[in-house]
Order: structure tokens, then C-alpha cells, then sequence
């Protein structure tokens, strides 16, 4: 990690810092007073989680939450390592999506001799978080519906989820019940595998930040950004906005853009998607007219990977490849901070960039 990179915020500063290689995400939030947080996961080359590495040499020992926004491997590898890391971790927030039992019930049958190699890998991540939950019972744990509260009571600053809605998790529940091994009915023709996904409002210091991890636009009115939409009028005005899966065509929801008076920053993380990497030419034209600033975490590399939708032939856990991200110091990292005046200043470390 570099000298710059290495040095902390000052305690009434806000950071937000977004780490994205070429797959993989993770957000490190810094809130004046000294608290931390982190949403999503992914490893390092040394099978260190990338926000573990970067708070170590911050030398930050402690963090309040963690939030996995969807059990995607490039938003979860490494997610069991961040919980045992910190011994004093308040509150984990788990995908709404997937209750314990059913992933539970989910996972059993598909490690039970039926799955191997990469695929192997990621059901068995799934299973360590609950396994480090289960050895740290004192951690206090939800899942995502909207409106849940991750801040503790007291707190000068918020951390709110607006999604996944109840019939994101409805539809998400039935498509995995038909696709456990002892479903005798049909089986589904594909699944949303990002219609669950957690997006969180961050308030702090007169400070909005929508960080919005995969979350897609929606089949209907009552799922997806419909939804968000539909139940949180004029609530979506935020000056930072970590833009949703990787700025896919199927995560931009115009009548979401336009309730953000607001925003003059926008971040995205790189996927390696079929046909052309994320994000792609013209969604960042897009955005761009959208914001006064836009920042991507990495330049783009070719890949055969799937992104999206996944056919009858896949299960949920098998459309992206394990995370594998270089050292810190060239994993690409956007860091934001703000100081108690207001004053922003931005930082790019490991590749990341600014669209002219």
C-alpha cells in the first residue's frame, strides 16, 4: 500500500472508499466519530480480504458492521475471513433474499457430492459465513428488507436499506426452492440472480451516498429499482452514488437517475462480462451526462464470463469466477473523503481512473 493510500481520515472526516479490480467489489466507509463499516467482500492474491488488508495498514483493529449485499462470489469471497477478523463486530446484515434455513437446506444438497471445483468453492464461501456467525453468537444478525436500520441506536449518521422488497425475496425463494436437488416440478428457465441484491442510503455529516451494489431494474413494479422507486419517492437524491452492478444496462432505471437532484459523483466497479466488459461504452456516456464527476475502479479486460441472467443449465452460484485480485496497491481503489466543512477530496490508487 502506498505512503498516500496508507494514511487514515482524520476522526470527523467521512470516507467512502470503493475497491474494484477486473471482478470483485468492496466498500470501506469511514464516519466521523471513528466508526467503520464494510459492505461486500472479495480476496486479495494473498487470500487476505481486501478491506481487512486496506484497515490493517490504517491500522484500524475494529469495525461496527458488515453487510453482504448478495451471495455473488465477486461481492462474497473472503466474506467469513472479515468476520473473524474483527472480534467486537456488532451486527452482520445477510441478503434478504436467502433466509438461514433455506440456504442452508440449499447449500446441503448441493455440496452433497453433486458440484466440484470453482463452483465447489463458492457454495462452500456461503457455508463459512454461516459457520463464522455460528461461532460468534453474540453478533447480532438480520436479513435485508427495506428499512433496516445497520447504524447503532444513537448514532449522528444512518444506514438504511431500501431494497431487496418482499416480493424480490418471494420470487427469489421460489426459484431456489425449484432448484434444490429434491424439487420433483420443473425447473425455473433462468433466475435474476441480482434481483435480491441489498442497496443501502448512507446519511452522514449533511452527506447522502446511495451505494448500491447489483440490484437490477425489476420485472414489475414491486420489485427491483421499480420498487425503490415506487416506495422511497423523492428519497433517492444522494451527492455520491456507488452506480448498481457494475453500470449494466439492466441496473439503469431512468425515474431512479432522475429523483437525484443531487448527485454530482458517481463510482462503478469493472465485471468482465460476455461480449463487452461492464461498464460499457455507452451506459458511461451516459452517466457521465448524469454527473459532474464519474471514476471507474479499472481499466477493462476481455472475458468469455456471464453476467445477468443464467440459463436452466446453472444454478445461481455458478455464472461468475472466483475473485482474484493483485496486492492493494494495484487493485483499483476510489477513495472519497470529506471534511466537516464540506470539502471533497478524491484519491485513485491501483488503476482506477476519472472519465474525462
Amino acid at each position: 500500500m502506498s505512503t498516500a493510500q496508507s494514511k487514515g481520515p482524520a476522526p470527523d472526516e467521512l470516507e467512502v472508499s470503493v475497491f474494484g479490480p477486473r471482478v470483485g467489489e468492496c466498500i470501506v466507509v469511514h464516519v466521523p466519530g471513528g466508526t467503520w463499516f464494510v459492505i461486500d467482500s472479495f480476496r486479495l492474491k494473498n487470500k487476505t480480504p481486501v478491506a481487512v488488508e486496506y484497515l490493517s495498514g490504517l491500522g484500524v483493529t475494529s469495525i461496527d458492521s458488515f453487510t453482504i449485499s448478495h451471495w455473488h462470489r465477486d461481492h462474497t469471497s473472503g466474506a467469513a475471513d472479515v468476520i473473524k477478523a474483527y472480534p467486537d463486530l456488532r451486527f452482520v446484515l445477510l441478503p434478504g433474499a436467502i433466509g438461514e434455513r433455506e440456504l442452508a437446506s440449499f447449500v446441503t444438497g448441493m455440496v452433497a457430492g453433486t458440484f466440484a471445483g470453482n463452483l465447489a468453492r463458492q457454495v462452500m464461501d456461503l457455508e463459512r459465513v454461516l459457520d463464522a456467525l455460528k461461532a460468534r453468537p453474540r453478533i447480532q444478525c438480520a436479513m435485508a428488507t427495506p428499512s433496516v436500520a445497520v447504524e447503532p441506536p444513537g448514532s449522528t449518521w444512518s444506514l438504511r436499506t431500501l431494497s431487496p422488497s418482499v416480493d424480490d425475496v418471494r420470487a427469489d425463494l421460489a426459484t431456489l426452492a425449484q432448484m434444490t436437488p429434491s424439487y420433483a416440478g420443473p425447473r425455473p428457465s433462468s433466475f435474476d440472480v441480482n434481483a435480491g441484491c441489498t442497496v443501502l442510503m448512507l446519511d452522514a455529516q449533511g452527506t447522502r451516498m446511495l451505494l448500491a451494489s447489483d440490484l437490477e431494474v425489476g420485472p414489475g413494479a414491486s420489485r427491483g429499482w421499480r420498487a425503490i422507486v415506487s416506495h422511497h419517492p423523492g428519497s433517492l437524491d444522494a451527492s455520491f452514488v456507488k452506480v448498481a452492478h457494475h453500470g449494466s444496462d439492466t441496473a439503469y432505471h431512468p425515474p431512479a437517475w432522475a429523483s437525484r437532484p443531487a448527485v454530482r459523483h458517481a463510482a462503478i466497479t469493472r465485471f468482465p462480462a460476455r461480449g463487452a466488459p461492464l461498464p460499457r461504452s455507452s451506459m458511461i456516456t451516459t452517466l457521465r451526462s448524469q454527473v459532474d464527476r464519474l471514476f471507474i475502479t479499472a481499466r477493462h479486460l476481455k472475458s468469455s464470463n456471464k453476467a445477468g441472467v443464467v440459463s436452466r443449465a446453472n444454478t445461481p452460484f455458478t455464472s461468475y469466477v472466483p475473485t482474484s485480485a493483485g496486492a492493494l496497491s494495484s487493485t483499483g481503489h476510489i477513495r472519497l473523503r470529506i471534511d466537516r466543512a464540506g470539502q471533497r477530496t478524491f484519491e485513485l490508487f491501483g488503476g482506477a481512473y476519472e472519465v474525462p
